[in-house]
């Protein structure tokens, strides 16, 4: 409709005008009037200003409309931005708590303390949902043209959880574990600072 909305414009123009051109044939014969007397010259005034005045108002509504469309598409970026800013926030700080307590019960020399364990559990379920939940959101705009880098952000975030799986908990470490846990949990560390540089880029792209 979008496409073919200055071929309909123009459709209706001519209609408009043909008409009281085919009834003023009908009546004298003759396209043009030049009697000044004739009521023809009154109708002519007042038809062709409705015309322009109607033409007028359409263009107006269809500004405001654009305009009103613009406005609410740059809302929904401006939402869609903050939710995502939002859940990059969750997701650094659950997989920062995952690290944490692991490596506190990994590393403890008086005694594993279950709580860490559990806690570490809480937290790498927490941050396997809000990863899902981000990558979810970011598929949905890949294929909107109007989000810039939604793909982009996606594969790092992607990326960043398979960083995260390799986070290995388990009720027992031995000497090695915990020096394959410690370089994991190394590995992950700087990411987590370039994730705000990620959605700092995503944010100046799209709101």
């Amino acid at each position: 409709m979008k496409k073919y909305w200055k071929e309909i414009l123009l459709g209706l123009i001519v209609v408009l005008l043909i008409i009281p051109l085919g009834i003023a044939f009908l009546l004298r014969f003759e396209f043009v009037i030049t009697d000044t007397s004739s009521g023809w010259i009154g109708f002519w005034g007042s038809y062709l200003g409705g015309i322009v005045g109607g033409l007028i108002t359409l263009y107006v509504m269809f500004r405001t409309l654009k305009e009103n469309r613009e406005l609410q598409r740059k809302e929904h970026r401006i939402a869609f931005c903050n939710e995502i800013c939002k859940l990059s926030g969750e997701i650094c700080g659950a997989i920062n708590r995952e690290s944490i307590y692991i490596r506190k019960y990994a590393d403890s020399k008086l005694g594993n303390d279950k709580e860490d364990l559990f806690n570490a559990l809480l937290a790498k379920n927490k941050a396997s949902e809000l990863l899902h939940i981000c990558s979810a959101q970011l598929i949905s705009k890949i294929a909107d043209s109007e989000y810039i880098g939604a793909e982009k952000l996606m594969d790092r975030i992607q990326m960043l959880g398979q960083l995260e799986s390799e986070i290995n908990i388990k009720f027992v470490y031995t000497a090695n574990d915990e020096e394959q846990l410690k370089r994991t949990c190394d590995k992950i560390k700087p990411v987590l600072g370039e994730m705000r540089d990620w959605i700092v880029e995503f944010l100046e792209d799209n709101a």
